[in-house]
């Protein structure tokens, strides 16, 4: 069980390392574009880019995050997104505001 839990968190660090390259890469393309356009829209993404960095940095030192945290984590994540992607994202979001603080792991 303990080589189980280690081999999963292993994966787990090596998917969140492929991943970041490419997303750090993506939002500093949006945020080039955006800079002639809308300055003030391109700084609220670099404002959310150092907020999900932050977040990511310290969760990778902790096991586990509350849902609420999470949810905020993911929230800054999709508002990048959006940038990039404009109407072809769209989320739902239905959460009961009594769940917000459980445990789960971090960046799950």
């Amino acid at each position: 069980e303990r080589i189980r839990g280690e081999l999963s968190r292993a994966e787990l660090r090596a998917l969140r390392a492929q991943i970041n390259p490419h997303f750090l890469f993506n939002t500093l393309n949006s945020i080039a574009a955006l800079i002639a356009e809308d300055p003030a829209a391109a700084e609220d993404v670099v404002t959310r880019l150092a907020d999900v960095f932050r977040y990511a940095l310290t969760s990778s030192e902790r096991e586990h995050a509350t849902l609420g945290d999470e949810l905020a984590f993911i929230r800054s994540y999709l508002s990048i997104e959006h940038v990039r992607l404009g109407e072809r994202l769209r989320v739902s979001e239905a959460v009961d505001p009594a769940v917000l603080g459980a445990k789960i792991p971090s960046l799950l």
